[in-house]
């Protein structure tokens, strides 16, 4: 049997037509994004999407099996890291993780098979009768199912198309979601092109032939709509630009400790001591000199000081969990470098319960210390990893008496969701003056001191002044457009500066998890035209400037590597203006 023969049989079995458009959309949607971020692969990302909605358009059953084949494709290839996470952050085995990451993968991706049976719906009468023109049915049609479907990691197909500088310029008025119309129209106007060429090529014609067929006059739009959202990518880049160099700017310095993640089987006290009084206070002073001694803020990741809390309340003092030293290592900082710092930490708050009595809660918070040494304004998460920081269905596995044993196998923390969007006032007193030369001293130094004794020694000319503030994202919330936009719009809020964004990507391992968490989080600096600093412990750290580009800092790396400790400086633009449309 000769190869075209089993290529013929291969082409009409379901079973492949299914599973082979399945591995080449996972292996399509990898290339379309960082690290890989090949430039023209994102438009040939939905076609195996295509042929599957056309071939199985009279089967709802073979859509949603193909919808799960490209899902389970696209998680196993791009999102693979999820089983490091399992077998890591859960404690599972690798079959248990292999097992889990299966279900894990239909419900990350669900937004799939949901275009799949629509966009197939679509190329049925009387559907297509009123669904016309195609590339317009398409683009809708992929939109309505990105938008609408939840998904546990939040990304969007206009995510793989936000590669391209120019196009990404467009999410200043339609955010990252407006551009999956963009990307399925044109993908479609490629793929019925390609589909006529080769048609025109089997029947022998004419290049007049392959302009006959009648669904050719109505793609004509399609190449107009990409020529105006790249014109207006190529006058916003350049206004922006423009923009750009005649902002304001405060230094910031983001350190990366390359802690180990929070896991109690790798962090003890030994090590705890080392981050605290040795890997981030040299880490900083690096900065501080680096920078010449005008820094005006220092960001530290998610989870710099692992288990870490440094606020004394009622509830962390009862708990054991408050810890002087963490917060004398802030102090440290902040006195050696005249510098506002930036810390995140577990907070332990007792608050009224439905029954009248005490209920404790526990948050994924973080702090800014400033320049004097005292504690300024708190930001609690807010939007919480799920199976992560909390379990979905509490209140039905609780009934079903499962909580305690899913949260187990699951390894979840129980964190409870911040109660605003606030943001954080930060001062810029080191701007002009660098640091006072003084004796740079050490935690050996404070050896029987509070923070509370340390604070009095302060300077007096160290008296905070809110000059500007910040939006502080931790971890995922990076990833939500409409969290972001809350920053804006929540009551008596100010006009933000920049965005904070710190996160720990340690449980990923070495993977292509945070350079994906990254290229996701990019798209807010252009949504909000507002520069993102991502302080990222063992991970893709760096800055981003307004118009979505990555910048080479004053100090350090572009991006930092993974398990590499490290900082980088850089002179942030701040932008007080009007909110993008968006």
């Amino acid at each position: 049997m000769n190869i075209s023969v089993c290529m013929k049989r291969i082409s009409h079995s379901d079973a492949a037509a299914i599973l082979a458009p399945g591995c080449a959309y996972g292996l399509l949607a990898t290339l379309s994004i960082e690290p890989f971020n090949l430039p023209l692969v994102p438009w040939l990302m939905p076609w195996p999407l295509f042929y599957c909605a056309v071939r199985f358009r009279n089967s709802i059953p073979r859509l949603i099996l193909a919808g799960f084949s490209c899902a389970f494709f696209f998680c196993a290839i791009a999102f693979y890291w999820l089983v490091h996470l399992l077998t890591g952050f859960a404690g599972l085995g690798t079959a248990a993780s292999l097992l889990v990451f299966v279900p894990f993968s239909l419900f990350i991706a669900l937004q799939i098979p949901v275009f799949l049976v629509l966009f197939g719906l679509s190329h049925r009468d009387p559907c297509r009768r009123y669904l016309r023109p195609r590339w317009i049915a398409a683009g809708a049609l992929a939109l309505m199912a990105d938008y609408a479907m939840p998904k546990l990691f939040p990304y969007s197909w206009g995510n793989f198309a936000a590669g391209n500088i120019l196009l990404v310029q467009v999410t200043d008025l339609v955010g990252v979601y407006g551009l999956t119309p963009v990307l399925f129209a044109v993908s479609y106007f490629l793929y019925r092109l390609t589909r006529i060429a080769l048609r025109a090529m089997r029947w022998r014609g004419s290049v007049n032939r392959l302009l006959r067929p009648h669904a050719l006059k109505r793609l004509w739009p399609v190449p107009l709509l990409l020529v105006l959202c790249l014109s207006y990518g190529a006058v916003r880049l350049r206004q922006i630009t423009a923009l750009q160099e005649s902002l304001p700017t405060v230094r910031v310095a983001i350190i990366n400790p390359n802690a180990p993640p929070e896991d109690s089987r790798r962090v003890n006290a030994a090590v705890l001591q080392d981050l605290m009084f040795r890997t981030v206070p040299d880490l900083t002073a690096a900065a501080a000199r680096a920078s010449g001694g005008r820094m005006d803020l220092v960001a530290l990741p998610e989870s710099a000081i692992p288990f870490m809390c440094a606020e004394e309340t009622t509830a962390s003092r009862r708990l054991g969990k408050y810890s002087p030293e963490a917060e004398l290592m802030a102090q440290l900082i902040a006195y050696n470098w005249n510098v506002d710092i930036f810390l995140n930490e577990t907070s332990y708050n007792f608050v009224s319960g439905g029954r009248g009595g005490m209920e404790l809660r526990v948050y994924n918070s973080s702090a800014l210390y400033s320049r004097d040494g005292k504690r300024q304004a708190t930001y609690k998460k807010r939007r919480l990893l799920a199976f992560g920081e909390y379990l979905p269905f509490e209140g039905l596995l609780r009934r079903l008496g499962l909580w305690e044993f899913v949260r187990k196998i699951t390894g979840t923390s129980r964190f409870a969701p911040g109660p605003e969007s606030n943001l954080i006032p930060y001062g810029t007193g080191n701007g002009a003056i660098p640091f006072r030369a003084h004796r740079i001293i050490s935690h050996e130094d404070l050896r029987g001191l509070s923070p509370r004794d340390f604070e009095k020694g302060f300077p007096a000319d160290r008296a905070f002044a809110a000059d500007g503030c910040f939006i502080p994202l931790i971890c995922f919330e990076s990833l939500l457009p409409d969290h972001v936009r809350s920053f804006f719009t929540a009551p008596g809020n100010a006009n933000p500066d920049f965005i904070v964004n710190i996160t720990q990507d340690g449980w990923y391992g070495r993977t292509v998890e945070t350079y994906q968490h990254f290229e996701l989080a990019r798209v807010r600096a252009v949504e909000t035209r507002r520069a993102l600093v991502r302080s990222v412990n063992n991970g893709a750290a760096g800055f981003v400037d307004l118009a979505g580009r990555h910048v080479r800092p004053l100090a350090g790396p572009v991006m930092t590597a993974q398990e590499t400790a490290g900082f980088q400086v850089w002179d942030v633009p701040i932008n007080r203006g009007t909110p993008s449309v968006y």
